[in-house]
């Protein structure tokens, strides 16, 4: 019920900016400003959707679903979704993603590297946005990296940030809208998983994370 409430208006504004938006197409002065709309309601939709699957994870009410999980498909319609909207040129290579399957949940692992993959869009302001994915195969597991060229994390803050309700204290981060909980809902999925997250590189060139998880076959060896 409490989804349901949430979720119904910010549906319903988005719908209504895009009607909007058709309708000034053919006015390029204002077309601009239904798009901003639906940008807002995109946010909060996501932020809605973060603090409600925190919700979920913190009272233990996902049981993952465990099946195949192909990264690369995974992956491409998140990115692609954010692409639409994002604030400036979107750049991603998930070229490294190809033949990577995980044992997973697909609707946690969706969520996990969608957080991933909006912090790196809007963490940064660089022009363009970049991000790469690519996957290292050792033993029975892939280690997924996660770059970005955005702000980056001061290493005395690299721990905390997947700490709930928890962001890194850097002015930039005040324009951005968010709860604190995209990295501590990271580090519950890759747990749920048996795995594990963290930044193994971070500079004010950008970010890298790695992401552990078992590999679909469970097999020794590449």
């Amino acid at each position: 019920a409490v989804t349901h409430e949430l979720r119904t208006p910010l549906a319903s504004i988005r719908l209504m900016a895009e009607t909007l938006e058709r309708r000034l197409a053919d006015q390029p002065g204002a077309r601009d400003y239904p798009r901003r709309i639906v940008r807002a309601a995109d946010g909060l939709s996501f932020l809605v959707d973060n603090i409600l699957s925190f919700n979920r994870l913190e009272k233990e009410r996902f049981r993952p679903t465990l099946e195949a999980v192909d990264l690369a498909e995974l992956v491409r319609p998140i990115v692609a979704e954010l692409a639409e909207d994002a604030p400036r040129t979107l750049v991603v290579d998930v070229d490294g993603l190809a033949g990577v399957r995980v044992r997973g949940d697909r609707e946690l692992l969706r969520l996990l590297f969608g957080n991933l993959a909006r912090n790196a869009v809007h963490y940064n302001d660089r022009e363009p946005i970049r991000v790469r994915f690519e996957a290292e195969r050792a033993g029975a597991a892939w280690t997924v990296r996660v770059t970005d060229n955005g702000w980056g994390i001061p290493e005395v803050d690299r721990r905390r940030v997947f700490d709930d309700f928890t962001r890194a204290p850097r002015p930039e981060h005040e324009a951005v809208a968010g709860t604190g909980l995209g990295l501590a809902i990271c580090r519950r999925v890759a747990r749920l998983h048996g795995g594990t997250i963290r930044v193994v590189a971070s500079s004010p060139q950008g970010t890298t994370f790695a992401v552990c998880l078992g590999a679909a076959d469970r097999e020794a060896g590449p």
